[in-house]
């Protein structure tokens, strides 16, 4: 949205690109075109009789080649320098914000400390409770083999 309702990115390209002292003097005679109205269809032509007079040139704000140009009326280099500056945008943007939920998605943990430290401890007590049934079965097995008992060992 940035990148393609504001003016900020045709500035910043006026700015790194066009302007010969990095600064935005003479930013808006950059920004507009211009239009002829001798150009007007008959339907078109507005009423107002002051356009009527030879040799005015209107401005508007569009990046297009002028009306005595080969190719008038169509979308100039400026318009493609500025049009390739906000895909460019638009991608480090997304990449940095991907980035940015990455860190923090990294460094704020799923499971807090605390319920991390008690499911530790409980699974720590489940395997000291297997340990201790095993440790118990193991001795009754033995035992029972050393009474002379010729019992088969579980396998």
């Amino acid at each position: 949205m940035i990148a393609y309702t504001s003016d900020f990115i045709p500035r910043l390209v006026y700015i790194f690109v066009t302007s010969k002292d990095q600064t935005l003097n003479g930013y808006i005679n950059n920004s507009l075109s211009y239009f002829d109205p001798e150009d007007f269809t008959n339907d078109t032509r507005p009423m107002n009789s002051s356009l009527n007079e030879t040799g005015l040139m209107c401005r508007y704000q569009d990046y297009r080649n002028p009306p005595d140009d080969l190719e008038e009326y169509e979308l100039n280099m400026k318009y493609w320098h500025i049009f390739a500056a906000r895909l460019s945008f638009v991608v480090v943007f997304e990449h940095l914000v991907f980035f940015i939920t990455s860190i923090l998605a990294y460094m704020i943990p799923d499971i807090p400390k605390s319920v991390q430290q008690k499911i530790m401890r409980k699974r720590y007590l489940a395997r000291e409770a297997l340990y201790k049934t095993e440790a118990e079965e193991a001795r009754t097995v033995l035992e029972g083999s050393v009474d002379g008992d010729n019992a088969a060992l579980p396998c």
